[in-house]
């Protein structure tokens, strides 16, 4: 019987939005103008003040660091790796063993993964007016989500900041299950929350987020994708935390930085000024492609300016994956403007 290394993956909503990076949402008309000032905040959003936890959270355990999978950060993985053909079909009637990349894989999975095992972990529930329209719609999910199924794994502090890690498992076709970090304040309000793990298998394919934060607080991420026997390392990401308790991006260098995928500035380990990104967009427009090229600006590790969606122009490897090192910008899509680190507004130029 085949024994999949990904199984489960992520947390539901109640509200009607697709989720980050697998799907596109229904799209305004062209050059419709939306405002956030005094409406349900996005994604790119901090959520308001009146999200919060309904437990006293001093009664959590405390969650020591470092946690996830140390061997995330420290195993290179190659684009491409498994078995393919009669090796896995030899695979999967147990006739020869994974090959060591799966190993190593499936072993930073199952770390990930005892997190969820524990008999002791007490429901969450979340409270406020947004409870169904800003933490459930983090992770993007469409169906009716049973929030019972929000489990409090336990608390983190790091300096001044506060955390609470959560469990969120839904037990459907496909099977979901993530990780969430909240960041709280002294109220147990919500300040902002990132995804650490995610796991989806549907049919023959399947998608896992995977993470390691270590003791000074870096979070290392890395994301695959797959198809029977053959697994895709899509990326790696690195996050931290600001003063305000807001994840940012993190690089473990200072000055000019590029890559085939991103160019800008690093201050401080964290991105200043203008950046290029070349990457899945989470809104996607019809008829455009999932990749964009997207136009950033930051100051004070904080997200600032206008920021330009257009289309990816790209040529594609031999797996059908886009060639980023030449990829160029295409048609503008839509706008964004930032205050502060706050969406503002979201314009868009094509259906």
């Amino acid at each position: 019987m085949r024994v999949s290394i990904f199984f489960f993956a992520t947390l539901f909503v109640l509200v009607s939005c697709k989720r980050l990076g697998k799907e596109s949402p229904s799209m305004p008309t062209a050059a419709t103008s939306i405002s956030f000032e005094d409406s349900i905040p996005q994604k790119e959003q901090q959520p308001k003040s009146d999200v919060h936890f309904d437990l006293k959270l001093d009664s959590l355990k405390t969650i020591e660091l470092p946690i996830g999978s140390e061997l995330l950060a420290s195993h290179q993985f190659p684009k491409k790796f498994g078995l393919d053909g009669e090796a896995y079909l030899d695979y999967f009637d147990g006739e020869r063993e994974a090959d060591l990349q799966t190993k190593s894989l499936s072993k930073i999975v199952n770390q990930n993964r005892s997190y969820f095992t524990s008999n002791t972990l007490d429901t969450a529930y979340l409270k406020g007016a947004l409870e169904f329209n800003y933490f459930y719609k983090l992770v993007l999910k469409d169906t009716i989500f049973n929030r019972r199924n929000i489990k409090t794994i336990g608390k983190i502090t790091h300096g001044e900041n506060h955390f609470v890690l959560c469990s969120i498992v839904h037990n459907t076709v496909p099977l979901y299950a993530s990780i969430v970090l909240c960041s709280i304040d002294g109220n147990d309000r919500i300040k902002d929350a990132l995804v650490l793990f995610d796991e989806q298998e549907e049919s023959l394919s399947r998608t896992n987020e995977l993470f390691f934060i270590n003791r000074n607080f870096v979070i290392t991420k890395k994301y695959f994708t797959g198809f029977e026997g053959i697994t895709h390392f899509e990326r790696e990401a690195f996050f931290a935390v600001n003063d305000e308790g807001h994840f940012i991006g993190y690089y473990n260098t200072n000055g000019a930085y590029e890559s085939d995928m991103e160019q800008g500035v690093v201050k401080n380990n964290t991105r200043e000024g203008p950046w290029i990104d070349k990457k899945k967009l989470e809104i996607q427009i019809s008829g455009y492609g999932a990749y964009g090229f997207v136009e950033s600006n930051y100051s004070n590790k904080q997200a600032v300016g206008t920021w330009n969606y257009y289309e990816l122009k790209y040529d594609q490897d031999i797996d059908g994956d886009p060639i980023f090192k030449t990829a160029t910008k295409g048609t503008l899509l839509y706008t964004e403007e930032y205050k502060n680190g706050k969406l503002l507004k979201r314009e868009f130029v094509k259906e």
